[in-house]
């Protein structure tokens, strides 16, 4: 076992990861990284149209092992009403805030 740290940079804000996760080896390591990628951009997407993540893997001591970015571009083809453009401040009908 080894302790990895995960610093994630969202749109160019850097969380760093002070805490760290104890895993069996880099693969693992690497599998969290990717496998996370998902779950942040679930998160930030409804007010996003342009996301980039990248989360970097080090050693306590700050020695970078592992690098994964991931960037999602999207825009409209079609004019769009405004009133069909839903964004983080106008929730969907019926759904939780």
């Amino acid at each position: 076992m080894a302790q990895y740290f995960f610093d994630i940079e969202i749109n160019a804000e850097l969380v760093v990861d002070d805490e760290g996760l104890d895993l069996e080896d880099h693969a693992a390591a690497r599998l969290s990284a990717l496998s996370s990628l998902g779950d942040i951009i679930a998160e930030h997407i409804q007010a996003n149209d342009n996301l980039g993540v990248d989360i970097r893997i080090r050693y306590a001591d700050g020695t970078p092992i592992f690098a994964a970015k991931l960037t999602l571009k999207s825009q409209w083809i079609t004019p769009v009403p405004p009133s069909q453009i839903r964004n983080a401040a106008t929730p969907r009908e019926g759904s939780a805030v």
